[in-house]
């Protein structure tokens, strides 16, 4: 029966185009071990809600008023660029100076390995950054 409930749990993810990021940074069913690592509850939980997509910026929120993905554009910053995670993490220029205090080290290092592969650097930082800094990214980049 747990086969037949993960095979159905995983079919579902696949399908589901709200859980992009979920997927992309390696989907698991279970417990999640950077639950623990972070103590601070406020900055945990705007961790999570990048992870599961269920956070406030114009990807998510453009999917609700059926604004076609391609028009989600960031409101945070001028760019113009695509208002989703990626950008949230490594490019929005308004977010540049949290970016640097919290997490400019692992984007630096992804960059090394990954070159301008942006899909891949996004993983690099969301799963090998110390996870109490890419916390506090989130809290602080939600807080401006």
């Amino acid at each position: 029966m747990s086969y037949e409930f993960y095979s159905l749990w995983d079919t579902k993810i696949e399908k589901n185009n709200k859980l992009c990021v979920f997927r992309l940074i390696g989907k698991k069913f279970g417990y999640e071990d950077y639950l623990n690592e972070i103590q601070n509850f406020t900055w945990r939980k705007e961790l999570t809600k990048l992870r599961i997509s269920a956070h406030k910026l114009m990807i998510e929120r453009g999917r609700y008023k059926k604004i076609d993905r391609t028009e989600r554009k960031c409101d945070i910053c001028s760019s113009g660029e695509l208002g989703d995670e990626i950008h949230f993490v490594l490019g929005c220029k308004t977010l540049e100076h949290v970016r640097k205090e919290c997490i400019q080290e692992s984007i630096s290092k992804a960059k090394e390995i990954h070159g301008s592969n942006n899909e891949a650097i996004f993983k690099y930082v969301m799963t090998n950054t110390k996870m109490n800094n890419l916390a506090k990214f989130c809290w602080k980049a939600n807080t401006l």
